[in-house]
């Protein structure tokens, strides 16, 4: 039954991004001086869309693996039935929310470059099983630099860098 669910899901993200990509042809791809017009990010949106709604599906009509291995080899469901494991699914998706909540509120006052790594930092360790922390910590880091670099130098758009005590 969740490979249908996911089939219809990724059926319905598809249209959606097919029936948003028609309002865009109005937009300009590139302005005058070569850089990014108003439609190059929502097609750019538009496009991730679609080739995620298709890997989504494409996934769907594999096997469902037995269980799935974590970055450091560990296996993330090791051990656990998978009625547990369905049980812990709602939990999991709501203290994935909370975090993202907390997350999202702490960005402007800790800033860019400190909210950023702790939260990917204990999303690798907790939701990927990650067992080495200094590990967990550096890609987390790189992660966040590498995307402030590419908001603050690339796009010239400024995110809240350093805490606002």
């Amino acid at each position: 039954m969740p490979a249908r669910g996911d089939r219809i899901v990724a059926l319905i993200i598809a249209a959606v991004a097919i029936l948003w990509w028609f309002p865009t042809r109005q937009l300009a791809v590139a302005s005058a001086d070569h850089s990014p017009g108003p439609g190059f990010f929502p097609r750019l949106v538009l496009i991730a869309l679609l080739v995620l709604s298709g890997v989504l599906f494409v996934s769907t009509l594999r096997p469902p693996a037995a269980d799935a291995e974590c970055g450091d080899g560990a296996l993330a469901t090791q051990g656990q039935p998978p009625a547990a494991r369905s049980r812990r699914e709602p939990v999991t998706a709501a203290l994935l929310l909370l975090g993202l909540l907390a997350y999202a509120l702490s960005l402007e006052r800790l800033g860019f470059l400190v909210a950023t790594p702790v939260f990917l930092g204990g999303l690798f360790v907790w939701q990927l099983g990650w067992r080495n922390w200094l590990r967990a910590a550096v890609t987390a880091l790189a992660v966040a630099v590498g995307v402030w670099a590419m908001f603050d130098l690339l796009l010239e758009a400024a995110l809240p860098t350093w805490p606002s005590f």
